[in-house]
């Protein structure tokens, strides 16, 4: 395994904790968020016009992320 497949797996089991005590919002706020952090910038793949409703339609996932967690202070 890589190290850039060991981060990923790091990334993946420490979202894994907050989702077995807070429930499948986190993850799906995190697979939210990683998806635009690997495919925006690491990837540098969404094109600003053609996948500007994909980001978009992220963006309020992402934030009830953020609020569960500032709630729970996590």
């Amino acid at each position: 395994m890589d190290s850039h497949a060991i981060r990923e797996e790091r990334r993946e089991k420490a979202a894994r904790k907050p989702t077995n005590k807070l429930g499948i919002e986190v993850q799906l706020g995190w697979d939210a968020a990683n998806h635009l952090h690997i495919w925006g910038f690491h990837e540098a793949k969404l094109d600003k016009e053609l996948d500007k409703e994909d980001v978009e339609g992220r963006i309020p996932i992402i934030k009830r992320l953020v609020e569960l967690l500032e709630k729970q202070q996590l």
